[in-house]
């Protein structure tokens, strides 16, 4: 995480799957090399690296957000929908997913559903 923050991701990466190597049952190793994968814009990846982590613990808020978010990097809005969904069941008053899920819903032509779930963010975080 150290390397994460200090914004060498190459390095975060290695050290991450060599945690993995040794502990491949933690979701937060395989949540971590996926969040620092999406730094570098490597959207795919952090997705696998997600759904590995969705796998092994599929209450990983943090996952289903994440992946949400990659997917819609990579124009895939219907899945990130569905995972921001997933998220808000773990977090129902997390204004950022409503947020986000709003822009995907939009993305899709979904302006109603895009519009309730603008409103509730609005009403959770009032800007």
């Amino acid at each position: 995480i150290s390397y994460d923050r200090k914004g060498d991701l190459k390095q975060a990466i290695e050290n991450f799957s060599e945690a993995i190597l040794l502990e491949g049952n933690n979701a937060d190793f395989f949540h971590n090399r996926g969040f620092s994968n999406r730094k570098l814009g490597r959207y795919r990846a952090a997705t696998e690296d997600y759904t590995a982590a969705l796998r092994l613990n599929n209450k990983h808020f943090k996952a289903y957000y994440n992946r949400a978010f990659a997917q819609d990097k990579l124009g895939q809005y219907a899945e990130a929908v569905q995972d921001y969904s997933h998220a808000l069941a773990l977090e129902p008053r997390n204004g950022n997913a409503l947020h986000n899920r709003a822009s995907a819903q939009e993305k899709l032509g979904r302006n109603k559903e895009a519009i309730i779930d603008f409103t509730s963010a609005i009403e959770i975080d009032g800007t």
